[in-house]
């Protein structure tokens, strides 16, 4: 069935991407091959040149970069039939760039990186997908020897690097950056509860001290008031500073206040 053949190629298209990121190289070529073939019998140019120039990059990847230019610069001979969006057509004009540079054919490199570049002044929006394009312009130019342009062109490589990082890593940098400002802010918070518990420890010492010594004095008052009360007697009174015995003949001339004064002392 038409259809079943379709969905057949697609998946075996998705096997060879998959046997690819494996490092299973011979298992992805032939994934690709029979996605191919199978495209090629449904008559789904669209899947048979995605398929071919996903075996292209493959062999670009293991270094097999005369197959690569080969299928590369075949893709670009497609039927006016076959509309090929711009971001595919600028990312084959990335790898035929890159087969280029790789084979020591700097210009020819640089050529076919400027026409990806002047897909991406019609379509800016495809920004993030011309990594290999400034990639490829700056190794083309160096190796040519204008090192100014190619100094230009890794400079904007090296921010599409870095925009692409920020990018796909947004969710999880913000993750760790709440982390990071909830550790800060509970190690704050734990500072600031030692400070306080230190704080009530110095006032809770300071308050049984106070309370040690206020017992200390007030039983020594007692003590000294039970003394002196125990030392008078129904007829006599002894002056426990002076200590002198008051005959009973002097008590009946002491004042009120002044045996207050005695017995408070």
């Amino acid at each position: 069935h038409p259809n079943l053949l379709g969905v057949v190629a697609h998946s075996l298209n998705n096997m060879g991407i998959c046997y690819r990121n494996l490092k299973k190289y011979p298992e992805s070529e032939k994934a690709y091959k029979e996605a191919m073939a199978m495209s090629k019998k449904h008559d789904n140019q669209i899947q048979y040149f995605e398929s071919m120039s996903n075996l292209a990059n493959l062999y670009s990847e293991v270094n097999r970069h005369h197959e690569s230019l080969k299928l590369n610069l075949a893709i670009l001979e497609a039927p006016a039939s076959v509309q090929l969006r711009n971001k595919f057509k600028m990312n084959v004009y990335a790898m035929i760039s890159g087969n280029y540079i790789h084979l020591k054919q700097p210009v020819e490199g640089v050529r076919y990186a400027d026409m990806a570049l002047k897909i991406l002044v019609s379509e800016p929006d495809l920004y993030f997908y011309s990594i290999p394009v400034y990639k490829n312009a700056s190794l083309g130019y160096y190796i040519s020897g204008d090192t100014q342009k190619g100094l230009e062109y890794q400079q904007q490589y090296e921010k599409l690097i870095e925009q692409r990082f920020i990018e796909d890593h947004a969710g999880k940098l913000a993750e760790m950056e709440t982390k990071y400002n909830t550790a800060l802010k509970e190690k704050e918070i734990l500072v600031l509860k030692q400070q306080h518990e230190e704080a009530d420890d110095e006032r809770n010492q300071g308050c049984r001290q106070q309370i040690e010594v206020s017992r200390t004095v007030g039983h020594r008052l007692q003590d000294r008031r039970r003394l002196r009360l125990a030392l008078l007697g129904p007829d006599r009174i002894i002056d426990v500073a002076n200590g002198t015995d008051l005959h009973p003949a002097a008590v009946v001339h002491l004042q009120t206040d002044d045996r207050r004064t005695i017995e408070e002392g």
